[in-house]
């Protein structure tokens, strides 16, 4: 399926098909109504033969009925019990007990009345089936600044759809997805909202930093699921993570102190590091937000920590050449769609300065990344199903609390290690969930 654009819609048939099925229905309950009219004649008539039997009392074999009449006498009720009376009365004079007379009439009367019962179910059945609403389609808006591939295939749509299936919507049926890539412009954000906007979707899913702070922008009564975003108080998308209140939810991909990990692992990775620096864009980061935490981090670790930022390729020379300048020996780059994109021209440059890397997420290794350390892609936008589904079932996304990722994936890739005459110690592979070879 090309997850670029998808949307379906219900052709001729679909639409027809629920008045012919409740119109076969139909004449399958007749059919079965009047077998079940023939079933109760026979058992009338087994109670007549019975009485002409002296067998049971209480009944006129000579004008073959029970004392209140045949099934469809339509005789006023007078004038069943009139004859209810003459019946008891020819009874008596005949010494048949009264037990056996009402026996018989109360095994009439059970019938009569499962009859009836039967008769009204089966002909309101397919009444009821036509008056059923046809599945209304769900739209769903899914916005994100990278690129579709293999990876956000697998870690993005993939997890996503299987999430929405488990929870009864299946693509085709009840549920349109409308797929929107910037392929790593972010300056395209606002013209795919405006898209998705105009198809009068009832929730946007959003990924990564970009595409949330556009939405915000655009509007306040939208439901929006943000995904893979570090800090929504202080992206300003919730009033607290408990209560967001407003138009937003979903799952942060971080935590307080993850680059503090990653720098961690690099620590064990590199022993000898002089210098650390963060590699940020300052399109979808601030620097200021970055800079709060790293005091703290290069207590910790004992090492100095930069900060820098690149919008887009043309900044990647001079900034891995100013990196280079001041000795740093690992980087951590965070993750960002255009650094997704060019994952591959970065992780040459780290390899040309003898820089190890680390990264958000193991799709951006590519072949010269060492590790990544971060929240599993796949259980977050599986989980944002479920948080999708919360909302389109009623509830408003200010009153779901915001979810901190709870699977967290660390990858180690030998391959870029070795190309950096790098040995990754044994317990760091040991606790590794996956390792490139």
């Amino acid at each position: 399926m090309d997850h670029s654009r998808c949307d379906t819609s219900a052709g001729s048939f679909g639409a027809l098909f629920p008045f012919w099925f409740a119109s076969l229905c139909s004449l399958f309950h007749w059919s079965l109504l009047s077998r079940i009219f023939f079933a109760i004649s026979r058992l009338e008539s087994g109670i007549v033969d019975a009485a002409k039997n002296g067998e049971v009392a209480g009944v006129d074999s000579s004008r073959g009925r029970y004392y209140f009449g045949t099934y469809f006498d339509m005789s006023s009720k007078l004038e069943r019990v009139e004859s209810h009376r003459m019946e008891e009365g020819r009874a008596v004079r005949k010494g048949v007990s009264m037990r056996a007379l009402h026996r018989a009439t109360d095994r009439s009367d059970v019938v009569r009345r499962a009859f009836i019962g039967t008769a009204v179910t089966f002909v309101a059945a397919p009444w009821r089936a036509q008056a059923q609403p046809s599945a209304r389609q769900a739209r769903i808006g899914f916005l994100s600044g990278a690129t579709l591939g293999p990876g956000p295939t697998q870690g993005m749509v993939e997890p996503f759809t299987r999430g929405m299936r488990e929870l009864g919507y299946v693509e085709g049926r009840n549920l349109v997805i409308e797929f929107r890539w910037a392929d790593g412009k972010a300056e395209r954000l606002p013209e795919l909202l405006a898209e998705l906007l105009r198809l009068e979707i009832a929730v946007l899913v959003t990924t990564g930093i970009g595409p949330p702070m556009v939405a915000k922008q655009a509007t306040s009564t939208l439901p929006v699921v943000a995904v893979l975003v570090d800090d929504p108080v202080q992206m300003g998308l919730a009033a607290s993570i408990a209560r967001p209140g407003g138009n937003f939810t979903g799952i942060s991909g971080a935590f307080s102190g993850i680059l503090a990990k990653r720098f961690q692992l690099m620590k064990d990775i590199v022993p000898s590091a002089r210098k650390f620096a963060v590699l940020f864009n300052p399109d979808t980061a601030t620097q200021g937000g970055i800079e709060k935490d790293v005091a703290s981090y290069e207590r910790v670790l004992a090492v100095p920590v930069r900060v820098l930022g690149a919008r887009g390729p043309d900044d990647y020379d001079a900034v891995f050449a100013r990196m280079a300048s001041e000795e740093v020996d690992a980087v951590a780059i965070l993750a960002d769609p255009t650094f997704f994109v060019h994952r591959a021209r970065l992780g040459e440059l780290c390899v040309k300065h003898r820089m190890a890397s680390v990264w958000g997420h193991k799709d951006y290794l590519g072949s010269w990344g060492v590790a990544s350390y971060q929240g599993s892609f796949p259980a977050m936008f599986h989980r944002a199903a479920a948080l999708v589904d919360k909302i389109l079932k009623g509830t408003k996304p200010g009153d779901i609390a915001f979810e901190q990722v709870t699977k967290l994936d660390m990858v180690i890739n030998l391959k870029a290690a070795k190309a950096l005459g790098l040995t990754v110690p044994q317990r760091v592979l040991l606790g590794a969930d996956e390792v490139i070879e």
